[in-house]
């Protein structure tokens, strides 16, 4: 495959697979990186063994100060540094409350097996965690991207199959992770820029220490940082407490500068603890086992790829790391020998623009002169070590230390006392000699980077497509075979807003809408399309209206006892932050886990078998039956007929069809089920009748849909159809039905309270801003209607530091049919 961008059905895409070991098996084994030494998320770190070189307590040198020097990167004094154990936490931002979070995740009832679920990406764990988080926030703004661009009635595009394991290894993985990250690249920022607000130059950087008690820098030259940092005796080592709000490290404010945009993770120490090293100004040399030292280049350049704080990096891979170019291609460049020379010269502009400036980091913090100070990092493959142009490169980088805004690593064996060695052995531990930091070594296998730029690569695809038919219920759910999986009745059961008449039978005529007006009336007062009416508002034959309404007797119980406070029916709540409610026996503890176990059954109505469920969670079999038996417990039995809401598996209805024991839940309510069937029944009812039931689906939502998922959850949820992506459509679409008919009918205060709604629950979508713009403009608030539009729409961007994007095609039609942007004179 040559193209990340062009999937052919059937190609299949193997991930991850090692390289065939001739020797023997290495202490850390390459295909589970992390997993035995207590570094991988949700592990638990051993007690490391006072006899070897601990993390955290190297012996020696690294990384080079201002003067060319080797500066002392040790493990600081004891109350700044003491007490670093298990995983990594991280930093709470202003405003909210200090709160312990842990890489960890939860413990207890969601263990699993030690090896871990059979589709995790062992490089995105453990010391690759970081990179989890930071492909969680770049496939989080493509997704937004994608949901700017969806049209109504239609939804996202997913990636395929082939790609499962990245998408849940990344969800379950990076969704812990990504925070840490946010609150690592916010504190940085904030604390270059009050440094250089208070006069001074910025620390030093070499590496920083992520523990599960506090962030620490490690510098090369001694510096002093204000509270609440808190200093070594020798003014290298600072350490800032787990929990600290950001606006004590520094103010805030948009777009403040990164100072150290190469900062990169290398590895994880025994006692779970994170490092990362700051590869500006640095010379590296990378050997040992090759395979490893591959697989470590290839892991440093897909950081550049997504770390936050590097967007203004240029990474250029010659015969190394060349893979992880399509993570993305603005910061990850393939290049020859002649980019060498390149970097030598701009290596030299930038240190004769910085003048009196002393170095790159203060003078991107102090937004010095006119012009942004990018930095660039070269990674050459084995062969060019002894070279005339990497020599003059490294000539000058030598000789204008940390003003170059320059790094370079070298892939070689050749011993080089004035370049920093990075040992990766064939026990997959990487090793500074010279400070002796002993490390697991983070790593990209060839097919995790490749499936990792295939992830990417989709979400960059902003067409949308078909919403898919919704999944086949039990014998009790025939509405479904009429629905797709946003509850709108399928293309098939529906005609056309205006149908030919001449061509047309009686049935077709006398068809409903749930917007029957002409198209002129909805267009002229609200932010919608004739395209918009056609898909969302078709015409019900009254034949398919009766056999949607016979299809599903029990809604109005079913919503009654919803809405019944006195009713012991299971609830689940998807719709907004993730809950449930249960008559059985109480849980002690684990609820959320329990909820998520619940969730995933009620949305297969059909069942599931046990060795389904057991690999979705990461569970043996055995544990599996048993967390079943405590959620049996929990729904406790149905209040008709006395039978479990969750049956024994040989005793579920969905038995017989599966031809195996199955998992099966009844009678459980979910919100999400009585959306789609108010919706279904909405449409098929159309007019007065229609629009009441959309209003009563609406109501059920409580906020962002699928929202505060328990801490490495819901993998599962990422295969196959996204029905947590769908109802965000489904709302969204809703809404905007609600708002054009209530625009039309001019009740501007159902209509806001509509698209206030969709607002809450897809914050990203555009439709609801240009519904919103169309209640304000309504309400006679022109001036607010354009403020609106011209910074959630026309300014919009999903990325902070890049400019706004062209506006989408149904965006630009709305708008040049109204004037809301143009200035309205007074009187």
């Amino acid at each position: 495959m040559q193209d990340p961008d062009l999937i052919h059905p059937g190609w299949q895409i193997t991930l991850p697979e090692d390289h065939p070991e001739e020797q023997a098996a290495p202490l850390v084994d390459r295909a589970h990186r992390g997993a035995e030494t207590g570094a991988r998320v949700g592990g638990s770190a051993p007690a490391p063994d006072e006899s070897t070189a601990q993390a955290g307590n190297p012996a020696g040198p690294v990384g080079a100060a201002r003067d060319g020097s080797m500066a002392s990167l040790t493990a600081g004094s004891e109350d700044s540094t003491s007490g670093g154990s298990g995983a990594v936490g991280a930093l709470t931002p202003a405003g909210e409350e200090a709160e312990h979070r842990a890489w960890s995740g939860d413990a207890g009832a969601e263990a699993t097996d030690d090896a871990g679920p059979s589709w995790l990406l062992t490089g995105l764990t453990g010391s690759g965690a970081l990179l989890a988080g930071g492909l969680f926030l770049a496939l989080g703004r493509r997704r937004r991207r994608q949901f700017r661009h969806r049209r109504p009635g239609r939804t996202v595009s997913t990636a395929p199959q082939q790609l499962a394991p990245v998408a849940k290894t990344v969800h379950a993985h990076g969704a812990v992770a990504a925070p840490t990250l946010e609150d690592l690249d916010a504190t940085l920022r904030r604390l270059a820029a009050r440094q250089v607000a208070a006069g001074g130059p910025t620390p030093v950087l070499v590496a920083a220490q992520l523990r599960e008690d506090a962030l620490v820098l490690h510098l090369s030259e001694p510096a002093d940082l204000q509270a609440p940092w808190q200093g070594s005796a020798d003014r290298l080592h600072w350490s800032l407490p787990a929990g600290t709000g950001l606006d004590q490290v520094g103010p805030g404010g948009p777009d403040l500068p990164a100072a150290w945009p190469l900062l990169v993770s290398i590895g994880a120490g025994d006692d779970g603890s994170a490092w990362l090293l700051n590869l500006e100004d640095l010379q590296v040399s990378l050997s040992g086992d090759p395979d490893y030292t591959a697989d470590f280049a290839r892991y440093v350049a897909a950081e550049i790829a997504v770390n936050p704080w590097s967007a203004e990096v240029r990474l250029d891979c010659v015969g190394i790391a060349e893979e992880v170019a399509p993570m993305n291609s603005s910061r990850v460049h393939v290049a020859g020998p002649e980019t060498i020379g390149a970097l030598h010269r701009d290596a030299q502009a930038v240190h004769q623009r910085l003048g009196q400036i002393t170095d790159t980091a203060t003078a991107r913090a102090m937004l010095a002169s006119d012009d942004t100070w990018p930095a660039r990092i070269l990674m050459l493959g084995p062969g060019y070590a002894g070279t005339e142009l990497t020599a003059g490169l490294r000539e000058v980088m030598g000789a204008h230390p940390g003003r170059t805004g320059s790094a370079l690593v070298l892939h070689t064996d050749i011993p080089d006392e004035q370049m920093m060695q990075l040992v990766i052995g064939s026990d997959g531990r990487l090793r500074l000699p010279e400070s002796g930091l002993d490390l697991v070594a983070a790593g990209l296998t060839p097919d995790e980077a490749q499936g990792c730029a295939l992830l990417l690569a989709q979400g960059e695809d902003l067409h949308d497509v078909p919403m898919p038919v919704a999944s086949e219920g039990t014998e009790n759910e025939l509405w479904r075979s009429f629905a797709d999986d946003a509850g709108a009745l399928r293309p098939e059961h529906t005609v056309e807003r205006r149908p030919h008449l001449v061509d047309a039978d009686a049935a077709m005529v006398s068809a409903s809408s749930l917007l029957p007006g002409p198209d002129g009336e909805y267009v002229h007062v609200a932010a919608t399309t004739e395209q918009d009416l056609a898909q969302l508002a078709p015409r019900v034959p009254q034949a398919v209206a009766s056999d949607v309404l016979e299809a599903d007797p029990d809604l109005e119980q079913d919503l009654a006892d919803w809405w019944d406070r006195d009713s012991r029916r299971p609830r689940l709540t998807l719709l907004g932050p993730v809950a449930a409610k249960a008559y059985g026996a109480p849980l002690p503890d684990r609820k959320a886990y329990f909820t998520e176990l619940l969730a995933y059954l009620v949305l297969h109505p059909r069942g599931v078998t046990p060795a389904q469920t057991a690999d979705a969670f990461g569970l043996s079999e055995a544990k599996c039956r048993d967390y079943i038996r405590r959620v049996r417990e929990w729904l406790g039995p149905n209040a008709t007929d006395g039978q479990p809401h969750l049956p024994h598996a040989q005793k579920a209805p969905a038995r017989q069809e599966h031809g195996t024991n199955v998992y099966q839940v009844l009678g459980v309510l979910c919100d999400l089920d009585l959306f789609r069937r108010l919706r279904a029944r909405g449409e098929a009812r159309g007019g007065a009748e229609g629009i009441e039931d959309l209003r009563h689906a609406l109501s059920l939502v409580t906020g962002e849909p699928f929202s505060q998922l328990r801490r490495t959850g819901w993998s599962w949820l990422v295969e196959g159809d996204r029905v947590d992506q769908h109802m965000v459509c489904a709302i969204v679409d809703v809404a905007h039905i609600l708002v054009v008919h209530d625009l039309q009918c001019a009740d501007l205060v159902s209509a806001r309270a509509a698209a206030q709604t969709a607002t809450l629950a897809a914050p990203y979508e555009e439709i609801p801003t240009l519904d919103l713009a169309a209640v304000l403009t309504a309400e006679g608030h022109h001036g607010e209607a354009a403020t609106l539009l011209q910074e959630a729409v026309c300014d919009r961007t999903e990325e902070e530091g890049t400019p706004p994007e062209d506006l989408p095609a149904r965006t630009e039609q709305v708008l040049a049919r109204r004037s809301w942007m143009e200035p309205r004179r007074a009187g």
